[in-house]
């Protein structure tokens, strides 16, 4: 029986229905039907289960009898009828999980993902084991909600690593989301022959700059990869190739595929470019050049127009030598990237050329902010190949970003999604413990650092954190206990030092909070807290 199915009428079979009101036959008693219907699911016999249930219904049928009858339509493709039986049980207010399931997966099968998408949040809230969790993390991926869907498909993944489709559609948001070797962890235990599971590790090989192994598993897919595949697989080996140096295969894998589609357009016109072939570049561009004309002054550019194609207009009508009708698209550019260097200096050199000197000086002079803002290009590297090597620290320097403009709301999302995403990871649940520290919720951050104390008994942060939250809450003794258990764990923890000095001072303890203070500036002489603390305590001698 499909597992999936088996899951969504579990709630349903710890509630089986009572026998209709009034004289009925042995075959149309309910609890009966329902027993023998589900028999049949078990076994697969769909379609005969569904002739049984067809049968037996009446007006007055107990809901569990429509809500199995709905969802055996959808095991035998018949989800208009599934979503016209199951809609007035899974808009009741108090509607049950089940129910809400198969009416979202009915919903997404018709095509109205908005629908299913309120019927699956419903269920997911009711009941956040079920498989609602699996459908509402696919609605969401075939959204764009990345991020979202990915808090659900990773966890499902981990629980139910034989799931094929949710492991693949979590893998392709890991890769949108800039997590490439969670992507390629995702991957692992699929078929490497996959064609779907090749582009997406390709994909992710690509993100990480190792362009010749993706390369090496896109080549040999070209000519045999599914229909469906070969726009995405060929854009990817064809960045690939544009990375090496190989700008004119590039382009060539890329002609012919342009369509209505202008992201494309603007590859195929990057890759003619760098292989020195400009005027290739521009008429490449220029039907889609064309239809922005109109929009340039508002700043609103159609749907799936990526404002790169904008600026790279403008800068092959520069290279091209019509510096004069590039000045538009160049103006509309830096209005919808204003903090893009190459976008002003282009603008500065195409206001030079047709002899606005004074306003070319000014977008010079902003090129040069811009410039003279940036970390050098080295440092820049290294903090990109950080962020793609440690996905979760740079979501959590993001969290302390905003910890620091008092946006601790916002941080501690940030924190609780990475707790979900890195469950081995103890830095989100520290930051969550931090975060509701300071929104003043001291009984549940105490609870995630006994989690975590629990979890990871031998670190000293565990330990530390639970002592500043047993400081807070005023529960002096057991905060001293742990403060020191974090000393004992990491001997040269100046910050326990700190704290637990201040302990010690408010429990009149001056020789050892003395202790404390002196040794953290004996392993930390510029440690401002300790000055502080020490010079106070000196004071009130």
């Amino acid at each position: 029986m499909n597992k999936w199915l088996l899951l969504g009428l579990a709630a349903l079979a710890a509630s089986p229905p009572t026998a209709a009101q009034g004289p009925t036959t042995p075959a149309a008693d309910p609890p009966a039907v329902f027993a023998q219907a589900t028999a049949l699911a078990e076994e697969e016999r769909y379609a005969e289960a569904v002739s049984m249930l067809e049968a037996a219904i009446r007006s007055d049928s107990p809901p569990q009898l429509v809500a199995l009858l709905g969802a055996l339509y959808l095991e035998v493709d018949r989800p208009a009828d599934a979503l016209r039986g199951l809609r007035p049980l899974a808009d009741a207010a108090d509607a049950d999980p089940a129910v809400l399931y198969n009416a979202g997966r009915a919903a997404q099968r018709e095509g109205d993902v908005e629908l299913a998408r309120g019927y699956l949040e419903r269920s997911f809230a009711r009941e956040p084991a079920s498989p609602a969790a699996r459908e509402l993390g696919l609605v969401l991926a075939q959204t764009g909600q990345f991020l979202d869907a990915y808090l659900l498909l990773k966890p499902w993944s981990d629980r139910f690593p034989d799931d094929r489709q949710a492991r693949l559609v979590a893998a392709f948001c890991a890769v949108r989301l800039r997590r490439p070797d969670d992507t390629l962890a995702l991957l692992e235990p699929l078929p490497a022959e996959d064609p779907q599971v090749a582009l997406l590790r390709a994909e992710a090989l690509v993100a990480k700059a190792d362009y010749w192994t993706a390369i090496g598993l896109l080549e040999p897919l070209v000519d045999s990869a599914p229909a469906a595949m070969e726009l995405d697989l060929v854009r990817i080996l064809a960045e690939a190739k544009v990375a090496i140096g190989q700008a004119a295969e590039a382009a060539q894998l890329l002609a012919g595929r342009v369509g209505d589609d202008p992201s494309v357009a603007l590859q195929l016109s990057r890759a003619q470019f760098q292989g020195g072939e400009a005027a290739a570049a521009l008429a490449t561009l220029t039907p889609f050049a064309d239809l922005l004309r109109p929009v340039l002054d508002d700043v609103r550019l159609p749907p799936g127009t990526p404002p790169g194609l904008v600026l790279e207009y403008g800068r092959l009508l520069v290279t091209l030598g019509r510096p004069a009708d590039a000045l538009p698209f160049l103006e509309a550019a830096t209005r919808l990237e204003p903090d893009d260097k190459q976008t002003w200096h282009q603008l500065g050199q195409a206001l030079a050329a047709v002899g606005r000197t004074d306003e070319a000086l000014v977008a010079l002079d902003r090129f040069q902010q811009i410039v003279a803002g940036e970390a050098p290009t080295s440092v820049r590297d290294q903090r990109q190949e950080k962020s793609l090597e440690d996905p979760t620290g740079e979501r959590l320097r993001e969290a302390t970003r905003l910890i620091a403009e008092e946006r601790l709301a916002d941080a501690l999302v940030i924190a609780q999604q990475e707790a979900v995403l890195s469950p081995g990871d103890i830095r989100p649940f520290l930051l969550e413990a931090r975060i509701l520290l300071g929104l003043g919720r001291l009984d549940e951050a105490l609870a995630r650092a006994d989690d975590l104390v629990a979890a990871a008994g031998a670190s000293a942060d565990a330990h530390y954190i639970r002592g500043v939250v047993l400081m807070a809450l005023e529960r002096l003794e057991p905060a001293e206990a742990a403060l020191r258990e974090a000393l004992a764990r990491s001997p040269e923890y100046t910050p326990a030092m700190n704290d637990l000095a201040v302990l010690l001072m408010r429990r009149g303890d001056r020789e050892g909070a003395r202790a404390q203070l002196e040794r953290a500036l004996e392993l930390r002489p510029d440690d401002p807290r300790a000055a502080a603390n020490l010079k106070q305590l000196d004071e009130s001698s």
